[in-house]
């Protein structure tokens, strides 16, 4: 019972601290964004990328490269990114600054 207390406890740690994480220049911690937006989940219709005019890429690179910086709190096993079991949803969170680097070179090169 020990241990299963111990192994809870641990687990609660780990999400205490992502949560307590504060990204840069947000003001709010993880926790606080997440409570935030806490809202009836909605069905997202979005359209592939091979779907989207010059606009729409331009939309996508502009919002990847906003993101970048924060491309550890995106990883796939983020708690947040998808429910306990399911597969690893496709993530940017790999690419380094060169791989963003060559995703401009690509999207522009595409439109």
């Amino acid at each position: 019972m020990q241990q299963e207390h111990e192994q809870v406890q641990a687990r609660l740690q780990t999400r205490r601290g992502a949560l307590a994480f504060r990204p840069e220049g947000t003001g709010l911690t993880v926790g606080q964004l997440l409570a935030m937006t806490a809202t009836e989940p909605t069905e997202l219709s979005l359209p592939a990328l091979a779907d989207l005019d010059r606009d729409g890429l331009a939309t996508v690179l502009e919002l990847v490269e906003r993101l970048h910086p924060y491309r550890e709190l995106w990883e796939p096993q983020g708690f947040w990114r998808s429910e306990h079991g399911d597969p690893p949803r496709a993530s940017l969170a790999q690419v380094d600054d060169a791989g963003l680097m060559a995703l401009r070179r690509t999207i522009d090169e595409a439109m």
